[in-house]
């Protein structure tokens, strides 16, 4: 499916969105569809519509990446991980046990898989 082709298909969820309030102010529809013109606005999961999570910034390059340190962690011992159609897991990091895992029920009768 080519770039236009996504666009099109994602005008209507759009459209609903600033139908129903779900923008928020000096968010317009076209800020969406336009996708990554404006670097400074990422609106989306992956950051436009191709869902090629690409950034045009810049600022860190194969130069100065050495550079990059931390600024904070959390180590709690799991990881928390998620996937198509709402599933999440708990995973021990250490062992890769699945401690819990969870699919919201409403996309479950969805996907007809109750």
């Amino acid at each position: 499916m080519t770039q236009k082709a996504r666009i099109v298909l994602s005008a209507p969820a759009v459209s609903a969105a600033t139908a129903a309030g779900g923008l928020r102010p000096g968010i317009t529809s076209r800020d969406l569809v336009d996708g990554l013109p404006n670097p400074s606005k990422y609106l989306t999961c992956s950051g436009d519509y191709t869902g090629l999570r690409f950034s045009p910034l810049t600022q860190i390059t194969p130069a100065n990446a050495g550079q990059l340190a931390p600024q904070w962690t959390f180590q709690s011992g799991v990881l928390y991980v998620t996937r198509a159609m709402n599933h999440s897991w708990v995973i021990d990091a250490r062992s890769g046990r699945q401690i819990w895992h969870d699919q919201l029920e409403y996309l479950r009768a969805a996907a007809g898989t109750r």
